[in-house]
């Protein structure tokens, strides 16, 4: 939820390879990913944006329109509409 909430705010957000939201970040893009454990890359990921913040403002707004296409309340209703539909015509079919 941490790395959400963040990229909901336009935040960078850093996470490891071992949560879930790992398989939305795209390294460098959206926002970084690093091993488990590998606190020297955690650390450089950190000092990247220290030291670039022009690059820190692209990436945040980058993680923000990956929020907005897949955790915003508008995108869960499109695909729970999805489900919903498909849920109907696998019942449609049954019934025959």
């Amino acid at each position: 939820m941490v790395i959400a909430e963040g990229m909901q705010h336009a935040k960078v957000c850093i996470t490891s390879d071992a949560t879930g939201m790992a398989a939305y970040i795209r390294n460098g893009e959206n926002g970084f990913v690093f091993r488990t454990e590998d606190y020297q890359a955690l650390a450089a990921c950190m000092r990247r944006m220290i030291d670039h913040p022009e690059e820190a403002l692209r990436i945040g707004k980058k993680g923000k329109e990956t929020y907005d296409q897949f955790f915003s309340i508008t995108s869960f209703a499109a695909h729970l509409d999805e489900i919903i539909r498909k849920a109907k015509e696998r019942y449609a079919s049954r019934q025959g």
